[in-house]
């Protein structure tokens, strides 16, 4: 089997578990960090489009995740039959902590609001966090797409960046 040769600029090799035994013999010295396997979780809206009230935050869908920092993206498909205007954040159960938000209109009827929102959620202890939403009057969180009927549209997604 031919040599493997990386050049000093690579920042990280993936390695997939082999029978084969692997040598290193790298300058400056090249580190492994085994501590820290990849983790990640997502949830989903599958099955119906959920009622938003028009006054206070409804939780969509919650993700379990352990103590650690993650990055935290979620994506949620608002719908009404007239203009509205919606508003979406990742946040703990009662939205005592806010980690990300975004809002947006839609002024014409027939038509959804898509927002899309990120941030680092670092936990102390293992906790639930939702994707959230909530409109001028009563909206729907969509569990398909308005254009083309693509499912999953409305997700919470997060992978661990460090313990």
């Amino acid at each position: 089997m031919p040599d493997l040769i990386v050049s000093p600029t690579v920042q990280s090799l993936v390695l997939t578990p082999t029978t084969q035994a692997l040598t290193l013999d790298a300058t400056p010295p090249l580190t492994v960090n085994s501590n820290l396997p990849l983790v990640w979780n997502s949830a989903t809206l599958t099955t119906n489009n959920l009622g938003v009230s028009g006054t206070q935050w409804t939780n969509i869908v919650g993700l379990a995740l352990t103590a650690g920092t993650w990055m935290v993206w979620g994506e949620v498909e608002l719908y009404h039959s007239g203009a509205f205007l919606g508003a979406a954040r990742i946040s703990d159960l009662l939205g005592n902590t806010t980690y990300a938000a975004a809002e947006g209109t839609v002024r014409a009827s027939g038509f959804s609001l898509h927002l899309s929102i990120s941030g680092v959620v670092v936990l102390a202890a293992s906790d639930t966090i939702y994707l959230a939403a909530k409109g001028d009057t009563t909206i729907f969180a969509k569990s398909f797409t308005n254009a083309n009927s693509a499912g999953n549209c409305t997700n919470i997604k997060a992978i661990r960046l460090e313990l």
